[in-house]
C-alpha cells in the first residue's frame, strides 16, 4: 500500500464513520481521482475496515480460539500436498489478521489520540500556526494556546492567554470556541483579536460576529460586530466602537497615527514595545501638547522617540527600565 498522508487518512477515516464535512468529502474525492494507485490505497483501507468490523467492536480479540476454529475447519488427515497448502493458506490468514489488527490497533489510536492538547506558545516575537480546521492564529509574543490534535464533531475548542489574532475557517453547524479564563468566545467564521490578561479580556472584531459571553453570571452575553470593541472586567462587558487603529501593530509592525493625542500616542509605543512609556507631571499639564500625525513601520524605539521629539518639540530620558518624556526648554 502507497503511504497515504496523514490528514487524507484522518479524512477517509471519518468517511467511513460518516462524520466527514462536505468539504472533507470533496477533498478526498480529489485525492482518489489523481491516480490510479490512491484508488487502489483507498479501497485496501476500505476492505480493511470492512473486513475488522467485528474485531473492532469486541474488547480484545482471541487469537488462540480463532486458530482452533480455523484448525477443526480443515483436515489434518490431509497428504503431503495438502498440508502444505494448508500451512499456506494458515500464513495466508495470519498476514490478514496482522493487518487488520494492526488497522484495528491505528484507528483506536487515532480516535484516542484526539483528545491529546496542542500546547504552542509564542516567545520571543509571534508565532504563526494552523488550526487542524485550517484556522489560523497569530500568538503574540507571551501568548498561549491549547487545542486538540483534532476537533470533535461537535465544536471546535481551544483555550487561550495573552494575545491572539484568529482567522477562523467558516465551518456550518460546527461552532469555533474560544475559553479564556474568564469568557467563552463562539464564531462560525470571522477575524479578531483576543487578548486575555489577569485584569481583563479584550476583543476587537476586524470582520463578522463574535458571541461574547462572561462566564460569572452578571457579564451576560452580547454579539460584538466587526469594528467594535469590547473589554470584559469585574464591572461585566463594555463595548464601544473602535478607536484604536493600532491594535493589529504587533502583527503588522505598523504604527499609524493621523492627528492622535500625545497620551495616546504613549499608550500605542508602551504597548508595541513592551516598555513603561510615560510622560512627566509637567508635561501631562500642558493644555495645548501638539497631536501626532505620522507612521512607523518596523523601526527600532530610538529612531520613533527621535521623530516624535522633533515632531512636537520634546525630549526623552531612561529611567530605569522606564522612559519618561519631558517638556524641552
Amino acid at each position: 500500500m502507497i503511504q497515504i498522508p496523514e490528514h487524507i487518512v484522518s479524512i477517509i477515516i471519518k468517511h467511513l464513520r460518516a462524520i466527514q464535512t462536505a468539504a472533507e468529502e470533496d477533498t478526498l474525492l480529489a485525492w482518489i481521482t489523481e491516480s490510479e494507485e490512491h484508488e487502489k490505497a483507498y479501497q485496501q483501507v476500505v476492505r480493511l475496515w470492512n473486513d475488522s468490523g467485528s474485531i473492532l467492536g469486541q474488547p480484545a480479540f482471541d487469537t488462540a480460539r480463532a486458530w482452533e476454529k480455523l484448525d477443526s475447519s480443515l483436515d489434518h488427515g490431509a497428504p503431503v500436498g495438502k498440508t502444505v497448502k494448508i500451512r499456506l493458506m494458515r500464513l495466508a490468514v495470519a498476514a490478514c489478521m496482522v493487518g487488520i489488527l494492526a488497522l484495528a490497533g491505528w484507528i483506536f489510536y487515532q480516535q484516542q489520540d484526539k483528545t491529546i492538547l496542542t500546547i504552542a506558545a509564542a516567545g520571543k516575537g509571534s508565532q504563526r500556526l494552523t488550526l487542524p480546521d485550517g484556522s489560523l492564529v497569530i500568538l503574540r509574543e507571551g501568548a498561549s494556546i491549547r487545542y486538540p490534535k483534532a476537533f470533535n464533531a461537535r465544536e471546535r475548542a481551544v483555550t487561550v492567554t495573552g494575545e491572539s489574532y484568529f482567522d477562523v475557517q467558516q465551518e456550518t453547524g460546527h461552532p469555533f470556541r474560544i475559553q479564556t479564563a474568564r469568557a467563552t468566545i463562539e464564531v462560525l467564521g470571522t477575524s479578531f483579536t483576543i487578548n486575555s490578561n489577569e485584569h481583563q479580556d479584550r476583543l476587537i472584531v476586524s470582520s463578522g460576529k463574535v458571541l461574547f459571553t462572561g462566564k460569572d453570571q452578571h457579564a451576560g452575553q452580547h454579539v460584538v460586530t466587526a469594528q467594535q470593541d469590547a473589554v470584559l472586567d469585574e464591572k461585566g462587558i463594555n463595548i464601544v466602537p473602535v478607536k484604536d487603529s493600532n491594535y493589529l501593530s504587533w502583527q503588522t509592525g505598523i504604527l499609524q497615527f493621523d492627528n492622535a493625542p500625545f497620551a495616546a500616542v504613549v499608550m500605542a509605543l508602551a504597548d508595541y514595545y513592551h516598555l513603561h512609556i510615560k510622560a512627566d507631571s509637567l508635561l501631562t499639564r500642558q493644555p495645548e501638547l501638539s497631536t501626532i500625525t505620522a507612521r512607523f513601520e518596523h523601526q527600532p524605539l530610538e529612531q520613533v522617540l527621535e521623530e516624535i521629539k522633533l515632531l512636537i518639540n520634546v525630549s526623552y530620558r531612561k529611567q530605569n527600565d522606564t522612559i519618561i518624556f519631558y517638556q524641552s526648554q
